[in-house]
């Protein structure tokens, strides 16, 4: 058991929504980049799920996600060079992370959630990729591989959201971790089209919005499961 007192949700988004503020203030609106404000937000969920009272493998497996979140944002929101590569890889460590959080507690396989998100994932990724995968195929199977595994995680959260969990009364909890997991496949589609389709108007801050909207969603489903 932690030390720490105990934060419920409303504390939590309090905190968070606090430093998206600041974040909000200090880069102009979300058009400028300041790495270390950007990653404040997803630091405050690494060091609040450290104040959870659950298992300690669940709890390791909720923090480290978002401490590699964070180290994935600093790097994004810098000028690392080939940043796009090494943030895909940490971003998708992150959510092999996450889903191991929570992948126990699923029951059953919701068929027609699968069907849906792997019929988007495959045209997705083939429309967006299927001219560049020879010119490079190393970003390419990275940029999917990141895809795929979000997938993944969209599909898991949903059946445990649609035929319930191993534990009883999380229901909520459950579509609030699809939700925020469908806002994150959201931002990933809107970066991949920005960076190899057609640019769109307001990318930026729609795509900060998509994804600090989130990552509560996803630390507050942990906390209120387990």
């Amino acid at each position: 058991m932690s030390s720490f007192p105990v934060l419920n949700p409303t504390h939590v988004l309090i905190i968070y929504g606090g430093l998206c503020g600041l974040l909000y203030i200090e880069t102009d609106g979300f058009h400028r980049e300041v790495p270390y404000v950007n990653i404040m937000p997803t630091l405050s969920l690494t060091v609040l799920a450290l104040t959870l009272r659950m298992k300690r493998e669940i709890k390791l497996f909720t923090s480290l996600t978002f401490l590699v979140f964070a180290l994935g944002i600093y790097l994004n929101s810098s000028q690392w060079h080939n940043k796009l590569q090494i943030v895909c890889g940490l971003f998708t460590i992150a959510h092999i992370l996450y889903i191991s959080s929570f992948t126990l507690s699923i029951r059953r396989l919701w068929l027609g959630c699968a069907v849906v998100v792997t019929t988007y994932v495959v045209t997705f990724l083939y429309v967006c990729f299927v001219d560049l995968f020879w010119s490079i195929p190393i970003l390419i199977l990275n940029l999917s591989l990141h895809f795929i595994i979000l997938g993944i995680s969209l599909i898991a959260a949903g059946s445990i959201w649609h035929y319930g969990s191993e534990r009883e009364g999380v229901r909520e909890a459950a579509l609030l971790r699809f939700l925020g997991l469908l806002s994150l496949m959201a931002f990933a589609s809107l970066l991949l089209l920005d960076r190899f389709g057609s640019r769109i108007n307001g990318f930026n801050y729609i795509s900060t919005v998509l994804f600090y909207i989130g990552q509560p969603l996803l630390f507050v489903a942990n906390q209120r499961t387990f």
